[in-house]
């Protein structure tokens, strides 16, 4: 029958060994973590909720005011069309204020714009011909709201810049 030994009587090296052990596990568990945090930093730096929450709330305001113009939102692709400058000028406004976010001004841009001319073409859609039209102006409001950004940016760097 094989002594046991108490517990305060254990030896050094055993007892450096489970620390070593414990402490592992915590580093490891701290790594992790770590490791967690970055991948958040990185996707954040490439794609902020927050910035493209604030985007698309301004490429919207900006498409319900461009639309709304009483004489041109009566002509049919016209009032569409105004739409896109509203996204234009609601992301120039975005930029004028913001850190640069052109891929959130661009899916916001994008995705106000297509869902406005789905909505307002929703049986063109429904039978098929009005998908590309979609499509289209999805593309179309994306480029609006990359440039409206950029030229806001602009327009900021211009007047902030020492001579």
């Amino acid at each position: 029958m094989p002594l046991e030994r108490p517990p305060l009587a254990m030896s050094e090296k055993g007892t450096k060994t489970l620390e070593r052990t414990a402490g592992t596990a915590e580093t490891d568990q701290r790594s992790g973590s770590r490791t967690r945090s970055a991948i958040a930093r990185g996707a954040t730096r490439v794609f902020s909720p927050r910035a493209f929450l604030v985007a698309l709330v301004l490429a919207a305001a900006g498409m319900f005011l461009g639309g709304s113009i009483p004489l041109l939102s009566s002509i049919p692709l016209v009032g569409n069309l105004m739409g896109l400058v509203g996204v234009f000028v609601g992301t120039f406004v975005y930029g004028l204020f913001s850190p640069p976010r052109y891929v959130e001004t661009a899916v916001a841009g994008g995705l106000v714009a297509g869902v406005s001319f789905l909505l307002n073409f929703l049986l063109l859609t429904v039978v098929g011909i009005g998908i590309p039209l979609v499509a289209l102006a999805a593309l179309g409001g994306g480029v609006a709201g990359v440039l409206g950004h950029y030229f806001g940016r602009d327009l900021r760097t211009g007047l902030t810049k020492q001579l």
